[in-house]
């Protein structure tokens, strides 16, 4: 409300500063016709001269209703673009055995940040990627993204992670080179977690960082695969990994947004000040990791340019084995 009466004061007050002069103008021309007995002419030049001004006046009233009406349309934009992005971020989270906690927080641009939790019969699958660039042709990318993944791993059960990447693959390259000569390329990860705390993985996206409950410390793990849509037949360049989860140790993956957060005085957050952050709130568990990777993010850039996403898995100790 503030901003919709400031902008018409500040409209109206732009006006009056040109409107004063005007106002002299008309006076002095008068006084000069009343002085030299020709006030006819004169009246008749000073009235065509507040016609035009009051034509430029108008226009420069309309060409400033016009650049407030832009600046409110795409603020409004940034807001509608940013809900189905939003909306692509799981709620239920119900995995036997696993605490996990997720959140993102976009940036004013839709980007094509994106991350899945899908229940299996013995564990769930995990996912986490990112399209380059932003605008709303990177946020459905990453929908077409996750909606292909899903279907694979709902028709396909068994598949492992480094089929299933290159099946996705192949059908983003198919869509987006072939038909709608896109070339964005894709980070994404997927992982295959069971009930034993086995996870295999497949992909190439930030290294995944494991939190280990007996020494309270981070390590990491690389991801080491080519991007997705990168070529037609990913088969033979995608390499699958895997690491156990012992009780109480936690997963944590996150977006680049996190990572490469940057302000001007100290540069990037960084691996160190990740770690930090895990290190100093994984007793409190995955939902406080997720507070304080997003929040120590935003603090540290003053201005959010990507998205920053979260997901974090603690393994609970009722299902060790």
């Amino acid at each position: 409300m503030r901003h919709r009466v400031r902008a018409p004061l500040s409209r109206l007050l732009a006006v009056t500063k040109l409107a004063w002069p005007l106002i002299a103008a008309v006076v002095v021309i008068v006084v000069l016709g009343i002085v030299v007995e020709q006030l006819g002419v004169l009246v008749l030049a000073a009235a065509s001269l507040v016609w035009l001004a009051l034509i430029a006046m108008s226009a420069l009233v309309k060409r400033g209703e016009d650049a407030e009406d832009r600046k409110e349309l795409a603020v409004r934009m940034a807001a509608k673009t940013a809900r189905p992005q939003v909306s692509l971020v799981p709620t239920d989270f119900e995995v036997p055995g696993l605490e996990i906690a997720a959140a993102m927080r976009p940036s004013q641009q839709v980007g094509g940040a994106c991350f899945d939790v899908q229940p299996a019969n013995d564990g769930c699958w995990l996912t986490i990627g990112d399209v380059a660039g932003h605008g709303v042709s990177s946020g459905l990318i990453a929908l077409l993204a996750q909606n292909s993944l899903q279907a694979i791993t709902l028709t396909k059960p068994d598949v492992t992670p480094s089929e299933a990447i290159a099946l996705l693959s192949a059908a983003l390259f198919e869509n987006l080179r072939s038909r709608m000569k896109q070339d964005e390329h894709i980070t994404f990860v997927l992982l295959r977690c069971y009930d034993d705390g086995r996870v295999v993985f497949a992909g190439a996206h930030e290294d995944l960082v494991i939190y280990r409950a007996d020494t309270g410390r981070c390590e990491i793990i690389g991801t080491r695969s080519v991007w997705l849509d990168e070529v037609k037949d990913l088969r033979d360049h995608v390499h699958q990994g895997s690491f156990q989860l012992a009780m109480n140790d936690v997963l944590i993956l996150y977006s680049d947004g996190v990572l490469e957060a940057a302000n001007a005085c100290d540069g990037e957050q960084g691996t160190e000040r990740l770690f930090s952050a895990v290190e100093g709130s994984a007793p409190r568990g995955p939902e406080a990791i997720v507070t304080t990777l997003i929040e120590q993010a935003s603090t540290w850039s003053p201005i959010q340019r990507d998205d920053l996403s979260a997901l974090v898995v603690r393994r609970l100790p009722s299902l060790a084995r």
